[in-house]
C-alpha cells in the first residue's frame, strides 16, 4: 500500500511555515485523512491532542480508522504515540490494538506503525485472533492492508515470533487443541496459517512432536489436513 503524506504532516508543515521559528505545538482534535495514489480515502488518523516538538509531537487517545470503498472497516487504537513527521509513522511503548470490523484482530505492547506502508510492528506481549484461534507470541510484524481492491481490511500477512502458542478456541476445522512453536505466519491473501518447526501439537491431552518442517491450516477449506502421526507422544501436564 502506498499513500500520500497525511493531512497531519501537511498541517505541521504549514504550521511551521506560518510561525517561523516555532518548534513546539499544541493541537486539539487531530483529524487527518489519508488517501491512496488515486485519491481514495484509506485511513484516518485521529487524536484528542497533539503536543510537543514540531517534527515529533505526542498524540494522546489516538486511533487510525481504516476504510474500504469509503466505509469504516477496522480501527487501530492506542493511548499514546509519537508521530514522526519525517517517516509518517506513529510509535509508542504502550499497548496498541487493531480491531477488524470483519474478523481478526492483533494487539501488542511497544509498537511502530507506518501510515505509508501499513506495517505494524509489535515488540512484546502479542495476542492475535484468527478464525476461532488465539495466538500469543513475544513479537510480531503485521501488514494491515487489503489483499485485493474491494476486500475488507484484516491483519494481513503476519509473522509472530518467540514462544508462540496457538489455541483452538472454537474452530472445528483445526485438528488440534494447542500448537507450540517459535514462529507462526499468516497469509491474508490465502488465509493459511503456517506453524513452523520445532513444532509441538496437543490433541486430546497428548503432545506430539512433529518431524515435519511446518504444519499448515487452511481456514478456507472445510477440513484441515490431518496431523501426521508420530510415536513420541506424552500426556498433558
Amino acid at each position: 500500500m502506498h499513500s500520500a503524506p497525511t493531512a497531519l504532516a501537511l498541517a505541521l508543515a504549514l504550521f511551521a511555515a506560518s510561525t517561523g521559528l516555532a518548534q513546539t505545538i499544541r493541537l486539539g482534535g487531530v483529524n487527518a485523512p489519508i488517501y491512496d495514489e488515486i485519491g481514495r480515502l484509506t485511513q484516518r488518523l485521529k487524536a484528542e491532542t497533539a503536543s510537543g516538538p514540531l517534527d515529533r509531537p505526542t498524540l494522546n487517545s489516538g486511533t487510525v480508522q481504516f476504510y474500504t470503498e469509503g466505509r469504516p472497516a477496522g480501527t487501530l487504537v492506542f493511548d499514546q504515540a509519537i508521530y514522526q513527521k519525517s517517516i509518517d509513522s506513529v510509535s509508542g511503548s504502550g499497548r496498541i490494538e487493531y480491531r477488524s470490523d470483519t474478523g481478526g484482530d492483533i494487539a501488542g505492547t511497544g509498537f511502530d506503525y507506518s501510515l505509508k506502508t501499513g506495517l505494524l510492528q509489535l515488540r512484546s506481549d502479542v495476542v492475535a485472533h484468527y478464525f476461532g484461534t488465539k495466538i500469543t507470541a513475544a513479537a510480531a510484524d503485521s501488514h494491515l492492508t487489503r489483499p485485493h481492491a474491494g476486500q475488507p481490511w484484516l491483519p494481513g500477512d503476519s509473522e509472530m515470533r518467540g514462544n508462540v502458542v496457538v489455541v483452538n478456541l472454537d474452530n472445528p476445522k483445526i485438528p488440534f487443541d494447542r500448537a507450540e512453536s517459535e514462529k507462526v505466519s499468516y497469509s491474508g491473501t490465502t488465509q493459511i496459517l503456517t506453524v513452523t518447526s520445532p513444532l509441538d501439537l496437543w490433541r486430546g491431552g497428548e503432545k506430539t512432536r512433529l518431524a515435519t518442517e511446518k504444519f499448515e491450516v487452511d481456514f478456507k477449506k472445510a477440513v484441515s489436513p490431518e496431523v501426521p502421526s508420530a510415536p513420541n507422544t506424552t500426556p498433558a501436564p
